[in-house]
């Protein structure tokens, strides 16, 4: 609790494990947030800045981008954040964290 405010504070975690994966496991069990996330909500905000506010961008927007041009050619769908304009496609590492962040949920939920 904040002194001067009353403002109640964020709870604090201390995380133990230097890996991506078990810190997360660590965060869902100390905040007991393991029921909170609906398969939609894997991979819903936008890494860079945490918004999640996306709007559709068409692959011809994106030629001369940052967005390789084989990616271009390859995805039929692409998404621009609304907070920073960084691009987002369903591509191998979206599928990948979030088969990843299931088994993590998954795993939480077998353990309870």
């Amino acid at each position: 609790r904040r002194e001067e405010t009353g403002e109640e504070l964020p709870p604090l975690v201390f995380l133990e494990n230097a890996k991506v994966y078990a810190r997360l496991r660590e965060v869902l069990k100390a905040l007991q947030l393991e029921n909170s996330f609906s398969e939609e909500s894997y991979c819903s905000r936008c890494v860079h800045c945490n918004s999640n506010d996306f709007v559709r961008a068409h692959p011809s927007e994106l030629l001369g981008s940052s967005v390789p041009e084989a990616v271009v050619q390859r995805q039929k769908e692409f998404w621009r954040c609304g907070g920073c304009g960084r691009i987002y496609w369903k591509g191998s590492l979206f599928f990948d964290a979030r088969r990843r962040f299931r088994e993590v949920v998954q795993e939480l939920h077998s353990v309870s």
